[in-house]
């Protein structure tokens, strides 16, 4: 006789409600994603705004001033503005390169020690 409680237990589920479970499955599954992809979006945010990523943005910021000086001195903001203008049509990725080597060759500080000025 426990055989047949026990296959009297077993219910049989009809396709609606296989359905909502499946359904209630995506929602719980979608949730979880929500979560952890806003607990990685404040994890990125905490990381840009970190002193870091500021010291490496003025140092990068540095020597593109130093750069466009070297390239093209006397030259404004307006200046920058007017040729971005022209050339954002140009292939990005040979803008790209060409400007990853501009960049090295005149981005450098100078090295070794600088004079003292002789008072």
């Amino acid at each position: 006789m426990s055989e047949q409680t026990e296959k009297q237990a077993r219910r049989r589920r009809t396709i609606e409600q296989r359905i909502a479970e499946i359904d209630q499955l995506e929602i719980d599954a979608k949730a979880k994603l929500d979560t952890q992809l806003r607990l990685l979006s404040e994890k990125r945010k905490k990381l840009a705004e970190s002193p870091t990523k500021k010291k490496q943005d003025l140092v990068e910021r540095r020597r593109f001033d130093r750069a466009v000086g070297i390239l093209v001195p006397g030259w404004t903001e307006r200046h920058m503005l007017a040729a971005i203008a022209r050339a954002k049509d140009e292939n990005v990725e040979v803008l790209l390169a060409e400007g990853e080597a501009l960049m090295e060759e005149h981005g450098k500080s100078r090295g070794g020690r600088r004079p003292r000025s002789a008072n």
